[in-house]
């Protein structure tokens, strides 16, 4: 039997604070524990008002998340966050 994943997105205001957090831990587990970067993961971008969040769900699970922060109108850059 195959599990369904559902893609959601979101701006960052109006995240919920489970989601969040979800999201947070993910980026976390893969980035500082996994991969053994001892850098700070959370840096206060994550709720400013010009970052999106897109993520999947797998039977009510975050499985993937992808975080869009706005850059200055020079620079731009997508950071993604995948757990294998």
């Amino acid at each position: 039997m195959t599990a369904t994943a559902a893609l959601k997105r979101s701006w960052a205001l109006d995240l919920d604070n489970k989601t969040l957090y979800e999201l947070l831990q993910l980026r976390v587990e893969v980035f500082v524990v996994e991969q053994a970067c001892p850098y700070p993961e959370l840096v206060g971008r994550d709720l400013l008002a010009e970052t999106r969040h897109f993520w999947v769900e797998q039977e009510g699970q975050v499985v993937c998340t992808l975080r869009l922060l706005g850059e200055h109108a020079r620079v731009r850059s997508v950071h993604l966050h995948r757990r294998m």
